[in-house]
């Protein structure tokens, strides 16, 4: 019965313990969301209970002073940590252990002064670090080594003043670096930071923010500005280094080692891995130059030397060296190896301060040094020295064993040396073992054996750091140790143990800090600190010095300028740089003197650190308040000017500033954090998402846009939280809405608004004055094409207006806001009811002209030109989804969902996010003076640059650059079968992840320039084949121009892919899309117009530029070598959004682009707008309402405040409507007339991308007079105002602007397709009209020779004038030849682009044609052999006659004698093989044919080990086998 209540009771503990696992916890006063766990404000003094699956953890606004070690233990898919505006003044080392997963750490504004050496360690996602104001006065030499991925690191407003030497250099990803606010001695720690940073060659993308304090030439001096001159920095360099010696016992020695260095370096001498101690050895001494001097040498002194220089630029150390001492009972002794490379003297030669040695007589091998054993430290940074030295004569050979197998020659582990000893270099695991030494010579041999044994002896993480400290400051000493066993660690000072804590010495945390509050004399002194377990121990010192401070005193902190309210406490701060005894602080008042102890108390009062406090100000306290410090060395003084306001003075809203924006930053990152685990956390636990979330996910703006729009989000919230709180705290005279912002806040609280939000950062102006660049290429962001206007077409830039936007409250507000609203006497209608009245269409008609190849370049090159920014959250101010409400609150501007609907019957509107504003537009716009409407970000540069390839920002750019090598390339992902490079897939962090349908798809995303690439599959063909004809242009310019580093060659690949793009779109495309008329009102090209804006039109975004959407053609076609479906067959449109996998799997890029240059596009007719792919089934899934292109694009229009469609009429002088008859001369259809009529009411009020697409299309084009006019306007300002366009003189040579002018996009899927052989010449336009397909080798493309750097030259070389080499393939010119005739010359591997080349020319199934070929090539072998019968029989012949016969012989047919420039081979089945010809006889073997010579090769397979009971598999078409993975 016991027995079963125990187990009852242990049965009822487990259960509760099941359910404590599994239940939520989530800590008291914090707010828990997902993954997210908030505890703002929550008066924690230390780190709670945490759930383990945390991934942001924001504890801002706390009193914790103190982190322990293992704080957060447990959390380790925590990626965020807020930890700023606590009370931090200590971590322990340790305090972030187990933070694998941490990418983002904030300890800014708390009070830490130091922080520990490993803090960071083991963090290899971090990417930034925020420290700034707090206490830190030194970083420990290491502390930011082992963060490969950190970006940011921001520490400006510390109190540090030394740089460690290299502490920056490990940081290779280091984009931006703020130590502003800093008063840093600019010696050789900023120096080692300065040239890391010069040698940069991408040091433009690096911010580095440093002021110089001290020495005094550099005061106030900017990092940038500094040069090599401003340093006397230099690591040390042996002018004469040491060389091996023999002397005589008794004699004098000098040993050489003379250095350069700054500073000077410090010389010590190492005697058999031993400091040489110079007290101990008193006939030793070193020398001013740095020389050993050993005055009379005994063989005490004989060994292996090395002299050792260090200066705070690093240490150096020569090579070790020998010193024999020849004492008179070893007449022989160690006679110098004649095989040394040093400079030996003969034996019978006397050496300087040498005795003479007497003859050698014969003698067997004997051990003068020998090896012995050794235990070594693991991880120790020194080298192992195994001596070995022998007497005899002959001398000796000396051999060496290792684990018994001989070592014939260095290694980069093992060293040998000319004297015949081993160096063992970075010892590890493997280095342990048995070192056998053998000296032999004729008359016998002798070994000597050492065991090697490597143990964990203590490794030093943490050195302390020799420093010279002010008298009374105070100082720490870290030291920490790693170990197996762990280390414990004990100090000396001047040798002296110390015996523990002191009142002014304290050692904390396990004796790794040694801590002094208050620097003394007695605190100077060598410290060491010794790390010892039962394996060994470790030990290393520091030097401290402490000096008396003899200058006037400083200020640290002044007081400022400062506006009080009467009845409040105000503090002028004042203090010194460092406390000292007998300083003196008073303040004055308007030049009186304040004294507290005379004044009244209650007034006044003076702080222990200098503040004033002056108590219930009234109007008399105002005035000029002054700080003066006094020592006995002198003063210093600081003032400021006090103002005192009554309460009448301020303005309503003054009061609530910054509560106001507490509470909209709050609410803003609430909202852009909850968008944020909505979109990109794990989803592994639920249902699939729809696409609408794959489509925010893909445009979410990342990085500094996002920062922007943010910026942006908090000011307008703030002001509108100002006019709550003024509503709800103030009686006022007049309705508080209608107040303008301008009467609720003064011109300095609205400057403060602007500050706190950040919305001023953007303001600032590029730097263009490195023209060597600017000349020449194109910035990656945009900005500086246009030098008069830098930031004109720049990215993250607000969008051009050609009119005047509407919105409600004439600034900010969008059309249909406000319910009932009229315009023109009409309410707008829904825009998911125009979709469906007049838009949408299931028929479809295909255009009997163009190709949907047209279609998918004019998306291709909107991704180019414009990308406006959407809300960074998708979640309401005041916490609304705008996924599951229709209510309008900011950012969500629903559409209305009709009755009757067709389609959507279970809710009422489809969710759409407003696009974000630019600060200074819309509400932001009350802080720059004048009320502007709201403006769109365009995240893109405006010019067409390629930047869809390369990225819109700097940062972006370099992410998708192959920085691995000096060749210039885009990064490429996995290799997948019978395809060409592909895309790289996006890293996890980027939190695009395509795989949301595991039964359909495993495969991640890819990533390109625009972050849209995924969107449908048809795009992402196109982002890979100009990923790789960048890569294409790269590669040969390499081989054209073998001295170009890899960023002249990115840049280079990269101007000419811009051009042709260019060239295609305004040669090639533009012509069908706004016909010959269109091209007429463009004009021909007259030059570069600096006074033209190049940037993007609202308009054009939002209305004119999304015709493309009608001719889009509801199946991609996806065709094969013969233009027949491949086996996938076609691809519904609806199911090519997000699926990259199609690309991969489903016949690569080749199929996508046959169909687009094949199939034509649909045909827009008054009844055919966009097909109901596009508006009944976009982004649809089982679980979520599908999206309507044509009601978003209509949405889109009044959301960024498009004015209607007779605006525009009028701007191109077009008639204005007065009513829907006069719209008959371009809108034909009565039908469609009569529908816009009952659906707007008012010519007016018709949407502009409605009436655009509505219109007849021009003769010749693909859109309406309207649309053309407006394309117009834009690409004229895309030609004339962009300074690098292609056709600029100067941008290219005449010679190279010939080629790019050939450029042709049939060519490039020439090149660069997996395997197209035959294309259009125009690609935009139906075959039938323009002859059919032509093989690729009839396709003429671009010679980039013209790109041929030709040293100092100012022409081409000679060669261009008769003949040029081409870089593309013209088959068709090889295959022509006559090749009957005798002295015809077949293709040589110089006229292929690579030896290798014909293995696409003639592969394995060989071309049409190639059986006659080969037929001409065997009669023509036969000859070759005919000829060379005759050739040997006259040799053979000519034996037995005089030689000058044979010459003759020999001389006459010389046709015969010269070899032959090119020749065919036979293989071993009895094949004829062209030159250069490459052929597999099997899948293990690759053969080629040069010059009548095979060659082939062999991959070799290596040993396959299988888990047991797998047996290795070689699959088809495979050499190796592999082990199959089990599942």
């Amino acid at each position: 019965m016991r027995f079963m209540l125990l187990m009852l009771q242990l049965l009822g503990l487990l259960l509760l313990l099941a359910g404590g696992v599994q239940s939520v916890y989530c800590p008291a006063g914090c707010t828990c969301l997902e993954r997210t766990v908030r505890c703002i404000r929550a008066k924690l003094s230390a780190v709670p209970k945490l759930p383990q699956d945390t991934q942001t953890l924001d504890l801002r606004f706390n009193h914790i002073e103190e982190l322990p070690a293992n704080a957060f233990s447990g959390l380790a898919q925590l990626t965020t940590l807020f930890l700023n505006d606590n009370e931090l003044a200590y971590l322990q080392d340790g305090a972030l252990n187990g933070l694998t997963a941490l990418r983002f750490v904030y300890l800014n504004n708390n009070r830490l002064s130091r922080l520990p050496a490993t803090i960071f360690q083991r963090m290899p996602r971090l990417e930034a670090i925020f420290l700034e104001n707090n206490d830190i006065w030194q970083l420990p030499a290491g502390l930011f080594d082992n963060l490969p991925r950190l970006n940011r690191l921001i520490m400006y407003n510390n109190k540090l003043t030394q740089l460690p030497v290299d502490g920056f250099n490990r940081l290779n990803n280091l984009k931006r670096l703020r130590l502003d606010g800093n008063a840093i001695d600019c010696n050789c720690g900023v120096y080692s930071l300065w040239r890391r940073w010069h040698l940069d060659v991408q040091r433009q993308l690096v911010s580095i923010s440093l002021t110089c304090a001290a020495p005094q030439m550099l005061q106030n001096q900017g990092f940038s500005s500094l040069g090599e001159h401003h340093f006397k920095c230099a690591k040390p360099q042996f002018l004469v280094a040491p060389q091996d010696a023999q002397v005589a016992a008794g004699e004098q020695v000098e040993l050489s080692c003379e250095v350069t260095g700054l500073p000077r370096p410090q010389i010590t001498w190492m005697h058999n891995t031993q400091e040489l101690g110079l007290e101990e050895q008193a006939q030793a001494e070193i020398l001013p130059s740095g020389s050993l001097l050993i005055r009379s040498a005994d063989t005490s002194d004989m060994g292996i030397y090395q002299c050792i220089a260090r200066n705070e630029m690093g240490a150096l150390r020569s090579q070790p060296v020998r010193l024999v001492v020849n004492g008179g009972n070893h007449p022989l002794d160690s006679p110098i190896d004649a095989r040394s490379n040093q400079v030996w003297a003969d034996a019978g030669t006397p050496m300087h301060g040498a005795t003479p040695l007497p003859s050698p007589l014969p003698s067997p091998p004997h051990f003068t040094h020998q090896p012995h054993d050794q235990i070594v430290a693991l991880h120790g940074s020194g080298h192992v020295l195994l001596d070995c030295a022998a007497s005899g004569w002959p001398q000796p050979d000396i051999q060496w064993f290792v684990n018994g197998r001989q070592l014939l020659q260095s290694t980069p582990s093992l060293q040998l040396q000319a004297n015949g000893s081993l160096i063992l270099l970075q010892p590890n695991q493997l280095s342990a073992g048995t070192y056998r030494c053998e000296a032999r010579n004729s008359l016998g041999s002798v070994q000597a054996t050492a065991r090697i044994e490597l143990k964990e002896l203590p490794e030093i993480l943490t050195a302390p750091q020799s420093q010279t400290i002010k008298l009374g400051k105070a100082f720490v000493l870290e030291c920490d140790a790693d170990g197996n066993p762990l280390p414990t660690i004990d100090w000396q000072l001047n040798g002296v143990p110390l015996p523990g804590n002191t009142p002014d010495l304290q050692l904390e945390n396990e004796n790794t800090e040694l801590v002094v509050g208050a620097a003394r004399q007695e605190h100077a002194g060598v410290y060491r600190c010794t790390a010892h377990n039962e394996n060994g121990e470790t030990s290393v010192e520091a030097t401290i010095k402490v000096e008396r401070s003899q200058s006037p005193p400083q200020l640290a902190i002044e007081p400022s300028n400062l506006v009080a309210i009467t009845g409040t406490t105000i503090e002028l701060p004042c203090q010194a740089d460092q406390p000292e005894d007998g300083l003196q602080i008073s303040w004055r008042h308007d030049g009186r003197l304040i004294d507290p102890n005379v004044q009244l108390a209650e007034k006044y009062q003076i702080s222990g650190a200098g503040s004033l406090f002056v108590k219930n100000v009234t109007i008399p306290d105002g005035g000029r308040y002054e700080c003066q410090l006094k020592n006995q060395f002198g003063r210093a003084s600081a003032s400021a000017l006090v103002t005192i306001r009554n309460n009448v003075d301020l303005a309503p809203g003054d009061r609530y500033v910054r509560i106001a924006f507490a509470e909209a930053a709050k609410e803003i990152d609430l909202a852009i954090n909850n968008t944020l685990d909505m979109l990109f956390s794990n989803r592994s636990d639920k249902a699939p998402p729809n696409y609408g979330e794959l489509l925010r996910v893909f445009r979410f703006p990342t990085g500094e846009a996002r920062q922007l729009a943010r910026a942006a989000e908090i000011y307008e919230r703030t002001l509108v939280n100002i006019r709550k709180h003024v509503q709800e705290g103030d009686n006022l005279t007049m309705k508080s809405e209608e107040y303008e912002f301008r009467d609720l806040l003064s011109r300095e609280h609205l400057h403060l608004v602007a500050e706190l939000s950040g919305c001023m950062e953007h303001r600032e102006m590029p730097n263009c004055t490195d023209m060597c660049f600017h000349s020449r290429y194109r910035s990656i962001d945009g900005t500086c094409n246009n030098l008069q206007h830098p930031t004109w077409g720049a990215s993250l830039t607000a969008f051009r207006r050609l009119a005047p936007p509407i919105y409600e409250n004439g600034f900010s507000m969008p059309v249909g806001w406000t319910k009932g609203m009229l315009y023109s006497g009409h309410a707008k209608p829904s825009a998911r009811l125009v979709s469906t009245s007049l838009v949408a269409t299931k028929e479809i008609t295909p255009d009997a002209r163009i190709t949907h190849m047209v279609m998918q370049w004019g998306q291709f090159l909107d991704h180019d030109l414009d990308h406006a920014i959407p809300s960074v959250s998708s979640e309401s101010w005041d916490g609304i989804d705008c996924k599951k409400s229709c209510e309008m609150a900011p950012p969500c501007y629903p559409i209305e969902v009709p009755p009757n609907d067709p389609r959507v019957r279970n809710r009422r509107c489809i969710d759409v996010v407003r696009s974000s504003a630019i600060c200074g537009s819309g509400m932001t716009s009350l802080f720059f003076d004048s009320v502007q409407h709201r403006e769109q970000i365009n995240q893109l540069t405006s010019y067409i640059d390629a930047s869809q390839v390369y990225g819109y920002s700097t940062a972006f750019a370099q992410e998708l650059r192959n920085l691995t090598s000096q060749e210039g390339l885009l990064r490429v992902g996995v290799h997948f079968p019978r395809q060409k490079d592909m895309l790289p897939f996006a890293a996890p962090q980027d939190g695009m992840d395509c795989r949301r349908n595991l039964d359909e798809n495993t495969m991640s995303c890819f990533v390109s320039g625009d972050i849209r690439v995924n969107e449908q599959v048809g795009l992402l063909a196109m982002h890979t084949i100009w990923m790789r004809e960048h890569n294409r242009i790269a590669s040969k310019l390499k081989q054209i121009n073998s001295h170009w580093d890899g960023d002249t060659l990115y840049q280079e690949a990269r101007k000419i892919v811009g051009a042709q793009m260019q060239h295609i779109t305004f040669k090639q495309w533009l012509p069908l899309i706004i016909g010959e008329s269109g091209m007429e009102m463009m004009g021909e090209y007259q030059g570069y117009n600096p006074q033209l804006n190049p940037s993007i039109a609202n308009e054009f975004a939002t209305a004119a530029l999304r015709f493309g959407h009608t001719i889009i053609n509801p199946i991609l076609h996806r065709l094969n070598e013969t233009f027949q479906p491949i086996p996938q067959g076609h691809l519904l449109l609806h199911k090519a959004f997000f699926a990259p996998w199609r690309l991969a799997y489903e016949g690569g890029v080749d199929p996508l682009m046959r169909g687009f240059l094949a199939v034509p596009a649909k045909l827009k007719t008054p009844d055919q707008n966009l097909n109901t792919e596009l508006t009944e089934k976009l982004f649809q899934t089982a679980h979520a309402v599908a999206l309507d292109l044509a009601a978003i694009n209509i949405q889109r229009g009044r959301d960024h405040g498009m004015p209607g469609y007779n605006v525009y009429r009028k701007l191109c002088n077009l008639t204005v409507a007065q009513d829907f008859e006069d719209l008959a001369g371009e809108i034909s259809s009565a039908e469609i007339r009569q529908k816009m009529k009952e659906l707007y009411g008012h010519p007016d009020n018709v949407d502009v991308w409605l009436g655009g697409i509505l219109e007849d299309q021009v003769e010749g084009g693909k859109v309406g007079p309207l649309f053309q006019c407006l394309l117009v306007e834009q690409f004229r300002r895309l030609r004339d105002g962009d300074r690098l366009y292609y056709e600029n003189p100067g941008v290219f040579s005449p010679e190279q602007l010939t080629q790019i002018k050939q450029a042709n996009f049939g060519r490039v899927l020439c090149d660069v397709g997996d395997n197209f052989d035959q294309v259009t010449e125009n690609v935009f336009i139906l075959a039938k009209h323009q002859g059919g397909y032509k093989k690729c080798e009839d396709i003429i493309g671009i010679n980039l020779y013209l790109w041929q750097e030709c040293g100092r030259c100012n022409s081409p070389p000679a060669i261009f004038d008769s003949y040029i080499p081409q870089t593309y393939t013209k088959r068709s010119n090889r295959q022509k030849r006559d090749l009957g005739k005798e002295n015809d010359e077949v293709a040589t591997a110089e006229s292929y682009d690579s030896p290798l080349e014909s293995l696409y020319d003639v592969n394995e199934e060989r071309v049409s044609g190639l059986e006659e070929l080969i037929g001409s090539f065997q009669k023509e072998l036969k000859k070759l052999h005919k000829k060379l019968r005759k050739l040997e029989d006259s040799c053979n012949s000519a034996d037995s006659e005089p030689v000058a016969q044979v010459v003759q012989l020999a001389a006459a047919p010389p046709q015969l004698v010269s070899k032959p420039k090119r020749s065919h081979c036979v293989d071993d089945k009895g094949t004829t093989r062209l030159n250069n010809e490459v052929w597999s006889p099997d899948v293990c073997t690759k053969c080629n044919c040069f010059h009548g010579q095979v060659n082939c090769l062999r991959e070799r397979c290596g040993e396959v080990s299988c888990p047991p009971g797998v047996d290795p598999l070689t699959p088809p078409e495979a050499c190796c086998p592999h082990c199959p993975m089990v599942k």
